[in-house]
């Protein structure tokens, strides 16, 4: 069974005694059949070579678990210095430590049951004698060598068939090649691993194709059968180690012609003659490197494997293998050919040379979109100089001519080219287009010109992709962002009109749909461009008219206009809508629908709901004043009834809101007038008055009803008190008039401000009102200033 890997960094001590790093790979326990040992190995993660550590696990050594539990170290008897492991997670430490626990504790009992419990002075030698020679084996396997001659470190797999059961297969001959085909077929899943290192450990597969060419010679049928089932299922293993073999320069036709002999076809399957004589090899532009073309030729016969012999029998972990070493294969060949400085130039040139619509021409625009295809698999900045390198050599210019050729398939292989700049990065593209942006054959207009070409292959939807990238802000760099606006304006200026001939009643309903979409991405992520193109265009308008066509995706296109236009929350858009009655045709297609349950009926709806969910009061007033007799019929839902009540709400609402606006005028305008009393100003009539001349009679001015008031009840005071009691009367009638209203019970009675007639005692006189003052207080007594006591 095999062990689990746990991912670790090695260190060792170094002179100066800090620790050194010296690398990071996975830690294995591995046992040694012959004699039962136990070794700690790690393997390197991204080094195929020789294991980063390799020690043997004796009970003398002392291990210790530190830091936070992650990390493990001891002495190295061998090199005579501390190592330690650090491990990336504590589970992984914690069962390598139980592990080196449990078996040093074995090695421990073992040694005590076999010396009787007490170790005489011949049996310490000789247990230092056994030590010894397992330290001279451990240094002989560090050589790279091991008991059996067997490679350390071979593709990434260490000395592991020890860590597996082997399996028991017959020798390797015409004879048993049936029974070595079921130890193949009724091999578990689990075993596969330690099997595959068992075959790399022999001459298997040399054997094997000895034995294969001499059938082939004799013609037995029935033992070449055999065979496949043997070749199909060391494939089936999915060994790097046992793949890179049968898929060598010089065994992979080898491996073809076993494939060829399936039980599962009636005749046998002529592959390798297929490949020599009906599959040419086209070389567009010459290649010098022999080694470059060796590759190429093995990758195309990998993927005829994949693809064309075994589709069917492989599962997925293995197609995924044979898959990424055509990936692999693919960079080498791309990178080999980027190396070579004239070879791209050559490309290009030659593409500008050659005549269009001719074979050769379609061979060139293939491998162009072979070499940008490829080149999504190199690192970014590789990926990134190629793409700069190309578009030097001229890659657009190129790509604007297959864009205006007439054949479809053509212009998706150059559909397809665009598409691989602009995933890498869209700012490319836009760079050229602003330096390309004047001339009828830019690429620009080209672009536009496919959108609205009727194509039945998809071409139109693939370049509607492209000028959403294009135009969309996420995918522009922060350092760009202030090209970002003349990028836009030039679009919207100079491209962006040609969509505005397709809105009419008569133009394609696939295009209609694709540029109805794209307007609502522009609505979505563009803000003042968008409104000024809706504004200048009328494009509100023409799309409510689109709600007329028979076609259903057409109309529900348009209608997903109008909701982003509504959903944008924006008054510019209310206003378009409002003033160009667009939900007119909605409502109409809406109530000839009936009481379908489809998806304009769902969307109508949801339309509606959402105004009155989010309460769009413009939109609400509209639909209401303008529609609700058409909608007031409509009774399955209550969503129009309760627009409705929300339009009554809002006008309530916006009633009160304006009877509490007036109040708060009038309120403002009493406060305002009683601050300019508090604080000495006068009105305007005051002001002229005392700004008139000095001396000049102002003549009689018109009665003040206060002051009418004033004598009025001052008059009928002084009736009173003269047919009443003996009150002395003030010589002023006035002063007592207001005396006597001040102290009425009357809701105008006020309290003094100020009171001038308290003594030094500060009590007043008895029997004598406060509202006098000194100024106006009846004549003294006596000649005294105060009254005589009594």
């Amino acid at each position: 069974m095999e062990q689990p890997q746990r991912r670790v960094k090695v260190y060792s001590l170094a002179e100066d005694g800090t620790w050194e790093d010296n690398g990071v790979g996975h830690v294995v326990l591995q046992e040694n059949l012959s004699d039962r040992s136990r070794s700690i190995i790690v393997v390197s993660e991204t080094d195929p070579g020789p294991p980063l550590m390799l020690s043997r696990i004796l009970p003398t050594n002392a291990y210790q678990r530190q830091g936070d539990g992650t990390i493990i170290t001891w002495t190295d008897p061998e090199v005579s210095n501390d190592v330690a492991i650090s491990f990336q997670h504590e589970e992984g430490c914690e069962y390598i430590w139980k592990e080196l626990q449990s078996y040093k504790a074995q090695m421990l009992g073992f040694q005590s049951s076999r010396l009787g419990g007490e170790q005489s002075g011949a049996a310490v030698q000789q247990q230092q004698q056994s030590l010894t020679g397992m330290i001279d084996e451990v240094a002989m396997e560090r050589s790279g060598v091991d008991k059996q001659g067997v490679r350390l470190g071979q593709v990434g797999q260490l000395g592991q068939a020890e860590n597996f059961q082997r399996i028991e297969m017959p020798e390797l001959e015409v004879g048993n090649l049936q029974a070595i085909a079921k130890v193949f077929v009724d091999l578990h899943p689990c075993h596969r691993e330690g099997f595959a290192v068992q075959i790399r450990e022999s001459d298997f597969l040399t054997k094997l194709s000895e034995i294969f060419h001499i059938l082939e010679d004799v013609e037995d049928e029935e033992s070449l059968q055999h065979v496949n089932s043997i070749m199909k299922g060391l494939v089936m293993l999915n060994d790097p180690g046992i793949l890179e073999i049968v898929f060598s320069d010089g065994a992979i036709l080898d491996t073809i012609g076993m494939l060829e002999y399936d039980s599962s076809f009636p005749e046998k399957q002529n592959h390798r003659e297929t490949l020599k004589s009906e599959i040419k090899f086209k070389e567009v532009v010459p290649i010098q490197r022999g080694d470059v073309l060796s590759k190429i030729h093995q990758t195309f016969k990998i993927s005829y494997i994949k693809d064309t012999i075994l589709p069917i029998v492989l599962d997925d972990a293995t197609f995924g293998t044979l898959s990424s070493i055509i990936m692999y294969n693919n960079i080498e060949i791309l990178q080999a050919l980027a190396s070579d400085p004239d070879f791209f130039s050559n490309l290009f040139d030659k593409m500008k040379n050659t005549e269009k619509k001719t074979a050769e021409w379609v061979s060139l625009v293939d491998f162009v979109q072979e070499l940008c295809d490829h080149a999504k698999h190199l690192q970014v900045h590789q990926r990134h100089q190629l793409f700069l390198h190309f578009i030097r050599l001229g890659l657009f210019d190129i790509t604007s001519s297959i864009l205006r050729d007439s054949d479809d398939s053509l212009r998706l292989k150059g559909m397809d080219v665009m598409m691989s700049t602009l995933h890498h990065d869209p700012t490319l593209l836009r760079g050229y287009l602003m330096q390309d942006a004047s001339g009828e054959n830019s690429l620009m207009v080209t672009m536009m010109d496919t959108l609205l070409l009727e194509s039945q292959r998809g071409l139109q939807e693939q370049i509607s992709d492209v000028i959403r990238m294009l135009l969309d802000p996420e995918s522009i760099q922060p350092v760009m962002k202030e090209n970002k606006n003349e990028f836009w304006d030039v679009f919207y200026e100079n491209y962006f009109g040609k969509v505005v001939g397709v809105l009419t009643p008569d133009s394609n309903p696939i295009t209609l749909v694709l540029v109805l979409d794209l307007l609502c991405f522009c609505v979505h992520a563009h803000s003042m461009w968008i409104k000024y193109f809706f504004l200048r265009n009328k494009i509100v308008h023409k799309v409510s008219q689109l709600m007329h066509r028979r076609e259903k995706v057409v109309v529900l296109a348009a209608l997903r206009l109008l909701r982003a236009c509504v959903g944008i929350k924006d008054e510019f858009y209310y206003t378009q809508i409002t003033g160009s009655d667009a939900f007119a045709p909605v409502v109409q297609a809406f109530l000839a629908n009936g009481e379908k349950y489809n998806m304009l009926n769902s969307a109508v709806l949801e339309l509606f709901e959402y105004m009155k969910k989010e309460n769009l009061r413009m939109l609400i007033k509209y639909s209401i004043e303008k529609f609700w007799d058409k909608l007031s019929g409509v009774e399955y839902v209550q969503s129009f009834r309760q627009l409705k009540l929300k339009h009554e709400q809002n006008l309530n609402n916006e009633t009160m809101r304006m009877e509490g606006d007036e109040k708060t005028v009038l309120a403002e305008m009493r406060l305002s007038r009683m601050r300019k009393r508090r604080d000495g100003s006068m009105e305007k009539e005051e002001e002229d008055y005392f700004e008139s001349d000095e001396g000049e009679d102002p003549g009689p001015s018109a009665p003040d009803p206060a002051s009418n008031t004033q004598m009025d009840v001052s008059a009928s005071m002084e009736m009173d008190v003269g047919e009443g009691e003996g009150v002395p009367v003030s010589a002023s009638p006035s002063h007592a008039g207001t005396a006597v209203l001040l102290n009425s019970s009357s809701p105008l009675a006020m309290n003094p401000l100020v009171d001038y007639d308290l003594d030094d005692t500060g009590n007043s006189p008895p029997g004598q009102s406060t509202l006098y003052t000194k100024a106006n207080a009846p004549p003294p007594v006596n000649g005294e200033d105060k009254p005589k006591e009594s």
